[in-house]
């Protein structure tokens, strides 16, 4: 019979839809779905069954530190103030778990340290600031950047994940994001930047 393409969620779009107008219109999209899902707490609804009128019991900070970085780049296209006090307030909520270890500060979220979340985190702030002059963050973002350059190996790759060794995610790889891997040395330990 004949090949059926498959997809999940949103069917894919032709290359003459990819416009820089539907692009844009797209990250403005983006951010009317963050707001419509902040809660007054600044905390992002991660997901929602309306069938079963539930929200999940689960969570994703990485994904969290997404509405910072999204809410700014769609206050670039449409400068509505609601997209950048939802930034702050998104931001707001992700900073309660900041952790500093000597000159360095990294994200802890239910016992897990991503090298994601301060990435992603890092974005998000270096744009809310340059959109809006402050530089309250100045001195957090130097100290997310010692983290990212901790978790950097001499090879150019970088450790996913700062974790303990008893922890599940221990020596653990992600292959989702280009360049997070963890090297080991010849006795299966992981390296580490002095």
């Amino acid at each position: 019979g004949a090949i059926i393409p498959l997809y999940r969620g949103v069917p894919p779009v032709p290359l003459q839809g990819l416009t820089l107008e539907a692009i844009e219109d797209g990250v403005v999209s983006a951010g009317d779905w963050y707001i419509a899902n902040l809660q007054e707490n600044g905390q992002v609804t991660y997901k929602f069954w309306p069938a079963e009128n539930r929200y999940s019991n689960e969570y994703n900070l990485v994904r969290h530190t997404l509405a910072t970085w999204n809410l700014v780049q769609a206050w670039h296209y449409d400068p509505r103030p609601e997209f950048l006090d939802g930034a702050r307030e998104a931001l707001e909520w992700t900073l309660q778990y900041v952790k500093d270890e000597g000159e360095m500060s990294f994200i802890s979220y239910n016992n897990n340290q991503k090298l994601g979340s301060v990435v992603v985190g890092l974005l998000g702030m270096v744009e809310l600031a340059q959109a809006t002059g402050d530089k309250q963050w100045d001195d957090l973002m130097r100290k997310f950047g010692e983290f990212v350059f901790f978790m950097q190996e001499e090879n150019g790759k970088f450790r996913p994940y700062y974790v303990e060794e008893d922890h599940p995610y221990f020596n653990e790889t992600n292959d989702i994001v280009p360049g997070e891997e963890e090297p080991v040395d010849a006795g299966g330990s992981p390296q580490r930047r002095p």
